[in-house]
């Protein structure tokens, strides 16, 4: 925050996040990493959100699919932005950002600092537009040949180019000031920290493959017809153990259970001398044993589909612990979990004894 005025209430949250961050007396230290303009990967465009750079196209797609002949004049988008196309904005693809990103988490010499982590060759907006110009006439010739390939169409809507203007206009208004020229970002340290990962320079290619994915899934993700698959996982250990406690755990040992994807979470699970006993919300402190593995491997294991002995030899599973003692412990509860599968484990209610034994 340096007294500048922020373009939004988007903009204006984030520089109060980051202070908020910053100045928190319970963090040991505070890395403060702040992309630019993420976008889709750079080798398949893919992407799972669709909005600021996107916005022109996702506004104007509805529009050629009911008039084939609606396109953009050239230079109607800079136009509409009240830009001269000398502006630039700093996109940045979304596999160099992760690639980034891991390298300084995983690297405890370079915390506590800032990290622009931003293009030191922003995009020119005149490129942008000319490439959505190019795209939208693009979308208009496929329409058309999959439509003559299909027969005779029935007679429609004549098409009246100052409709598109307007509404493009009038959808657009709200999305000026992110549009606005970019300032230009101090990348020092991130360049300093990995200096093997120059930010990318997004080309007319580049651009034209993350909006033809886009396109192609309809500005949606899933794309419309793709089953979303059910995350299973949570519900399954709910079944065992019951529903997850927001309170800590009052007695008995605890291991720890975190779980990645879709269905996934952090937990600790009480034992008592039977086994698991309960679910909190939350892992208790990293000293204690603890269980890591992904949704995807839990629901195998909570399904009877894997053994915990298999999914550990494969790697799918990690056993922590402060010594190979705690490391069995975590691991025998593991068994449990994964055996008897769809069996509720919640009367293995007395305290005290189980972890003693297995130890």
């Amino acid at each position: 925050d340096v007294g500048q005025t922020p373009g939004n209430d988007y903009e204006r949250s984030k520089i109060e996040s980051e202070k908020a961050a910053v100045s928190a007396p319970f963090f040991d230290v505070c890395t403060v990493h702040r992309p630019s303009i993420i976008v889709g990967d750079l080798v398949a465009g893919f992407t799972n959100t669709f909005h600021g750079f996107y916005k022109p196209l996702r506004i104007v797609q509805p529009f050629v699919e009911a008039f084939m002949q609606a396109s953009l004049e050239p230079g109607s988008l800079l136009d509409v932005l009240g830009m001269t196309g000398d502006e630039v904005k700093n996109l940045v693809p979304v596999d160099w950002v992760s690639a980034v990103m891991t390298r300084i988490i995983g690297d405890g010499s370079l915390h506590g600092r800032t990290y622009h982590i931003t293009s030191t060759r922003p995009t020119p907006v005149s490129r942008l537009c000319r490439v959505f110009e190019e795209l939208v006439v693009e979308m208009a010739a496929e329409l058309a040949a999959g439509r003559a390939a299909a027969g005779p169409a029935k007679g429609g809507l004549g098409f009246d180019p100052t409709v598109l203007a307007r509404m493009f206009e009038d959808q657009m208004h709200v999305y000026r000031a992110y549009w606005s020229d970019d300032p230009r970002f101090d990348s020092t340290q991130c360049t300093a920290a990995v200096p093997d990962l120059p930010s990318p320079e997004l080309d007319d290619e580049t651009i034209r493959r993350l909006c033809r994915f886009a396109i192609a899934n309809r500005f949606r993700w899933p794309p419309p017809g793709r089953a979303v698959r059910k995350a299973t996982a949570r519900s399954l250990l709910a079944a065992r153990l019951g529903g997850m406690s927001w309170a800590a755990p009052a007695s008995g040992d605890v291991v720890g259970l975190s779980v990645a994807g879709g269905g996934g979470g952090q937990w600790s699970i009480r034992c008592g001398v039977g086994g698991p006993v309960s679910l909190h919300v939350g892992v208790p402190p990293s000293v204690m044993p603890s269980i890591l593995t992904s949704a995807t491997t839990l629901e195998s294991l909570l399904r009877g589909a894997i053994s915990a002995r298999t999914a550990v030899d494969r790697g799918a599973v990690s056993l922590t612990g402060a010594d190979d003692t705690s490391r069995r412990f975590a691991g025998k509860i593991l068994d449990l979990l994964a055996s008897n599968p769809g069996r509720s484990t919640r009367d293995h209610e007395a305290v005290g004894g189980f972890a003693a034994a297995v130890r």
